[in-house]
């Protein structure tokens, strides 16, 4: 049986997939991993159809995208592959009524672009580690 992702990241070392309700750590080849190798796994992670990860700033995050607002997102530690806290992101973005949020990461900002009735609107969320929290402009 294929089984198609909900969701891929990585840190350049490891790649990071949910799939089937689990988190799967698989090596990338790069930076002395094997490529394939599966290095962690950590089943029933997500109970969620629709979520979301990616690695910013040395953090693992996770979103659970049938939640209704974008002010918060979970840390997941990558060598137990457990959340391990929360950081609020101040955005005011909600999905209600309508609107629809797809979050990507370029590995040092988190961003959404979110449409509501007919427009976009991006979104950029600054995740600072020095200050564990996130802050939004855009």
């Amino acid at each position: 049986k294929v089984f198609s992702p909900n969701c891929i990241t990585s840190d350049g070392k490891f790649i990071y997939i949910l799939i089937s309700k689990s988190l799967v750590k698989i090596g990338s080849g790069f930076n002395g991993t094997v490529p394939g190798f599966i290095y962690g796994i950590a089943k029933d992670f997500g109970k969620e159809r629709n979520e979301w990860i990616g690695y910013c700033n040395n953090k693992l995050f996770y979103k659970k995208l049938s939640k209704r607002t974008m002010d918060s997102l979970l840390v997941v530690d990558t060598e137990t592959l457990q959340i391990t806290g929360s950081m609020q992101t101040q955005a005011s973005v909600s999905m209600k009524d309508g609107n629809n949020c797809l979050l990507f990461s370029d590995g040092e900002s988190i961003c959404s672009i979110c449409t509501t009735s007919g427009s976009v609107s991006p979104v950029l969320f600054r995740v600072s580690t020095a200050q564990k929290m996130c802050s939004i402009s855009g």
